[in-house]
């Protein structure tokens, strides 16, 4: 009896000893960690959905109030394809544009990072209009998507960035071609809205880059420069951005192309001038080939140059050279001339006194062959002209030869033609070389000087 109260009060002390500690507890409890806000714990779906609530992608920016600004950068991947015919050329870039947007500022939500979209968000936001004055062709590149990208940052800035290919039109001023230097521009305007809705501006942080080692075909990239303006329309002013690349034509191409085959044909030509002027055929079929050689090397240049009103640097190389060229066929002929003109005068000479027999005639001077006879008719000889070392054909009456009177005389003309062929033979052959060799240092010197000038 007495061990089971023992027992009991010994259950009943236990007992109240664990209802006091569970009674402490309950009034002094640990604090619960506090869940940290993430994006496994956001339903993005639902925060842009309440993000764009309300959203009216018709109006821009600070719509009735300040104009919205809008800064751009753009990286220049490639410049090609500079066609001087149709005066245009083409360059791939990284166009992208920043502006602000209040209206999709997040800053005091949980979400705390950008958000980047792909172009389907263009479809419920507002984007500038921002396009490119005298543009000829362009295009955005989809391989292997669309090559655009939407961010947007707690702050309510937007970027908007796409890959493009854009074909541009470029002035040219090719008087001074193949030694020219150009200046392409690449032009970015707003469209729709003017300077009281939207401005246009470079960005602060690297504006305009270019990619390292670019090559373009017969040109040199001297410099990229980049500034700001503006265009007055009739519906207002907008804003006007502007790159302009410098350009430095490489000679190299048509110096192999055009001016070393022209400068070897210029040097056939003078050949011709040593070439004997009793072998006719030599030299008529040099100065004709050299002629045409040439027309057709003009017409080639010109195939690839457009049709403007002056005259180019090359088309003066190309003329002084053909006429160079004309030049020798005009002085053969003036040779020919001439020695057609002494062979008439000696056959005049020799059948116009037919007084003296054949037995008067020095054999020094001419010796007959032929018609040896002495029949008397009337007819040729065949008469060797030691001072030309050639046989002559001569008209006689009464089948007399010349006699040493008339050879005299003959000798006579005939040396002073013959000095005059001589010498303008000798004038031509020094007087070509040299005044080319001036004309082209003239040549060079205006037109290198004038490109560094320029």
């Amino acid at each position: 009896m007495r061990s089971f109260l023992v027992s009991s009060l010994t259950l009943l002390f236990l007992a109240s000893h664990i209802e006091a500690a569970e009674v402490q507890n309950t009034s002094s409890p640990l604090p619960a960690p506090a869940p940290s806000p993430s994006a496994s714990n956001i339903n993005v779906t639902e925060f842009l959905n309440s993000l764009l609530l309300g959203y009216d992608k018709r109006l821009r920016p600070n719509f009735g109030g300040p104009p919205v600004n809008v800064t751009i950068t753009t990286f220049i991947e490639f410049i090609g394809d500079i066609d001087e015919i149709n005066m245009e050329f083409t360059t791939i870039l990284y166009f992208r544009q920043y502006w602000d947007d209040p209206r999709l500022a997040y800053k005091d939500s949980e979400y705390k990072k950008r958000l980047s979209f792909n172009p389907d968000m263009l479809k419920f936001i507002w984007v500038p209009d921002t396009h490119f004055p005298g543009i000829k062709d362009g295009a955005k590149h989809d391989i292997t998507a669309t090559n655009e990208v939407i961010r947007i940052f707690p702050n309510g800035t937007i970027l908007y960035s796409m890959r493009l290919k854009v074909t541009s039109q470029c002035s040219m001023d090719l008087r001074n071609f193949p030694m020219d230097k150009q200046k392409c521009k690449l032009k970015m305007e707003a469209f729709s809205y003017d300077e009281e809705e939207m401005t246009l501006a470079w960005h602060p942080i690297n504006p305009v880059n270019v990619a390292k080692g670019i090559e373009i075909p017969s040109y040199s990239l001297e410099d990229v420069t980049w500034y700001t303006g503006k265009e007055e329309f009739t519906t207002g002013s907008y804003s006007l951005l502007t790159v302009q690349f410098e350009l430095d034509r490489r000679l190299g191409f048509h110096m192999i192309q055009i001016y070393l085959p022209s400068y070897l044909i210029v040097i056939l030509a003078w050949v011709s001038f040593w070439v004997d002027r009793e072998q006719t055929a030599a030299r008529i079929a040099m100065g004709i080939t050299t002629v045409l050689t040439m027309a057709t090397l003009i017409g080639s240049a010109r195939v690839s140059l457009p049709k403007v009103s002056y005259v180019k640097s090359l088309e003066w190389f190309l003329i002084m050279c053909f006429l160079f060229v004309f030049s020798a066929i005009l002085e053969y002929s003036f040779v020919s001339y001439l020695v057609f003109r002494q062979r008439i005068k000696n056959r005049e000479d020799l059948a116009r006194d037919p007084q003296h027999s054949r037995e008067m005639l020095l054999p020094e001077e001419a010796v007959l062959e032929g018609d040896q006879d002495g029949s008397g008719e009337p007819g040729q000889e065949a008469v060797w002209v030691p001072s030309k070392q050639q046989v002559e054909t001569v008209l006689t009456k009464t089948g007399v030869a010349p006699c040493k009177k008339n050879v005299s005389r003959a000798r006579k003309d005939q040396s002073s033609i013959v000095a005059l062929i001589n010498k303008v033979e000798i004038v031509w052959r020094i007087a070509f070389p040299l005044t080319f060799l001036l004309l082209n240092l003239i040549y060079w010197v205006y037109y290198l000087a004038v490109s560094v000038s320029k």
